[in-house]
């Protein structure tokens, strides 16, 4: 992306390529909430004045696009040759949602929309493994109890298991064209189609595995 180099154009220029980063890396961005200030491109600017094009150049890795960073940029002339190099200091800002609860949530209970609150702050200050959509907890349960006021983060929520740990299930072992079928105590919470540990409550009680196939049901390997 080129423009014509002027201080609106070089604001424009950051603002616009720096805003398709944001949105691209980070989609739960406020796109109206994002804030740009370059600090020093009236200086970059002055160094030359027959510049009538410039880019930023993100070759070299990764840029830190939120708070304060510094932007490489190019300065050319009438026929594209670069002038110079420069580092374009700017304080980049924006916002973004994160669900908060608005009671204390119990170990175990199940997340309805009147238990979160949408709370709109500084994305820089919020936990990077925070839950943004209603979406991503509604219906899920709590693996520890919550105290009001905490920011949802992934690791406190979870899909409700098929099994429950403790819960009896039988254990269906296949060998040709017999069949058998053995009580057992499930060893952990799990959902359908995964991989479960049960303790059978025949001779003894030794631990075997298999696939939980629905909530009372294990093939076993």
């Amino acid at each position: 992306m080129f423009a014509i180099v002027t201080g609106e154009a070089l604001y424009v220029l950051i603002k616009n390529e720096v805003t398709d980063r944001l949105i691209q890396h980070q989609p739960y961005l406020l796109p109206d909430s994002i804030r740009i200030e370059i600090q020093n491109g009236d200086a970059i600017l002055a160094l030359h004045p027959q510049a009538v094009t410039a880019n930023i150049d993100w070759v070299g890795g990764k840029h830190q696009l939120l708070g304060r960073s510094v932007f490489p940029i190019r300065l050319l002339d009438s026929t594209g040759m670069q002038l110079g190099r420069y580092g374009a200091v700017t304080v980049v800002s924006a916002k973004a949602p994160l669900l908060e609860t608005m009671r204390l949530l119990v170990q175990g209970a199940v997340v309805v929309s009147s238990d979160l609150h949408v709370r709109i702050s500084d994305a820089q200050a919020q936990p990077s493994a925070a839950l943004r959509s209603l979406s991503d907890v509604v219906g899920r349960e709590v693996v520890r109890t919550l105290p009001v006021a905490t920011i949802l983060a992934e690791s406190m929520v979870r899909e409700i298991p098929d099994v429950r740990r403790g819960s009896l299930l039988t254990g269906v072992l296949v060998r040709g064209e017999l069949r058998f079928e053995l009580k057992g105590e499930a060893l952990s919470d799990a959902k359908i189609g995964q991989k479960i540990k049960i303790r059978l409550q025949v001779g003894a009680r030794r631990v075997v595995e298999g696939q939980v196939v629905d909530a009372k049901t294990v093939h076993l390997d």
